[in-house]
């Protein structure tokens, strides 16, 4: 594929005239770093010293890693108790950003000037564990002025199909090989699918049910999402099973009656088969994405019992645009 395109852009373009750096200050609570992020549907923004130098990010998964290591150093939820757990978050939380800052591994400061081209900030998010790149000033990587993000690149090659056209027709199967996935059974709690986004370095998971089909994903903004109901919702949330958490979200006060439940309908996965080609894939991100209001990260692709054979994560589409094929890369 012509690539020139994004090689006589600059990044500028991608900002626009509106763009606002959202930033939270290192001497922030992590409760409000939390509200930055849930105010501004964001799921990271940079952190900075005093003196207005950046130093990483603190994103969702930071906080969520943060709140199951309190669990974890005491044993289990079992040994400490789910009320002295509640106390003991709500206190941790009055503590400094700057303590969990990319506490999750998930989110490196990855840089460019602003005189960089589009396709030196896609070959850097088609990397694995590159969710972002902040623009920076020439003379100094720590005066951030921008982040571009994977969603704001994949918005970019939506709105410029022409360019991208003869990708589009490509088979899933060509384009993409079958890997493994990452995923969770549907009954277990929601502070183990935390400790596997961890673990595992990724920002979701798929949710599968016994018979290993595909029922939905969990991710670090579903769990921003409950934090915008309130820190309890989020906090009780995670001892909850993962399927009655995700329904409870429609319903907040299933999360305290975890036997109603199952009157809710499941929650839609988004998926492909082998057989669709790659066009289905970049719909379905930017459809949902522009219908719901929320970033897609991933799509599934599911064989006929549908069953997961992989995720296509937003650096396996850009990688793959800008050097098809692509292998294989990071969920």
């Amino acid at each position: 594929m012509d690539t020139s395109f994004l090689s006589n852009q600059k990044l500028d373009v991608l900002l626009g005239s509106n763009f606002k750096l959202i930033t939270i200050e290192g001497k922030d609570t992590i409760e409000k770093a939390l509200y930055t992020l849930i105010q501004n549907n964001i799921s990271s923004a940079p952190v900075l010293t005093e003196d207005g130098k950046a130093l990483g990010y603190i994103d969702m998964l930071d906080i969520l890693s943060y709140l199951a290591w309190t669990v974890s150093k005491e044993g289990s939820i079992e040994t400490i108790g789910v009320s002295n757990f509640m106390q003991a978050s709500k206190t941790l939380m009055q503590r400094p950003a700057f303590d969990i800052m990319n506490m999750s591994g998930l989110d490196k400061w990855i840089t460019l000037t602003q005189d960089a081209s589009l396709l030196e900030v896609a070959h850097l998010l088609a990397k694995p564990h590159v969710h972002r790149v902040a623009i920076t000033e020439k003379d100094d990587e720590t005066k951030c002025y921008g982040i571009i993000t994977q969603s704001r690149f994949i918005q970019y090659l939506n709105e410029n199909r022409k360019y991208i056209e003869p990708a589009l027709g490509t088979k899933i199967y060509s384009a993409f090989k079958p890997i493994p996935v990452e995923w969770i059974r549907n009954d277990r709690y929601l502070i183990d699918a935390i400790n596997l986004m961890k673990e595992k370095k990724v920002s979701g998971v798929a949710v599968l049910d016994q018979d290993g089909k595909l029922l939905g994903n969990i991710s670090a903004t579903d769990l921003k999402r409950a934090a915008a109901l309130s820190i309890d919702v989020l906090l009780l949330g995670l001892f909850s099973g993962i399927e009655a958490f995700i329904k409870g979200l429609n319903e907040p006060r299933l999360l305290k009656e975890p036997t109603m439940a199952n009157v809710l309908p499941l929650w839609s996965p988004i998926y492909v088969g082998f057989q669709d080609n790659v066009r289905k894939a970049l719909d379905l991100l930017s459809t949902h994405e522009h219908s719901t209001g929320q970033h897609i990260h991933r799509v599934y692709v599911t064989d006929e019992q549908f069953k997961p054979m992989r995720v296509i994560s937003l650096n396996d589409l850009i990688g793959y645009f800008v050097a098809a094929p692509v292998g294989v890369t990071s969920q």
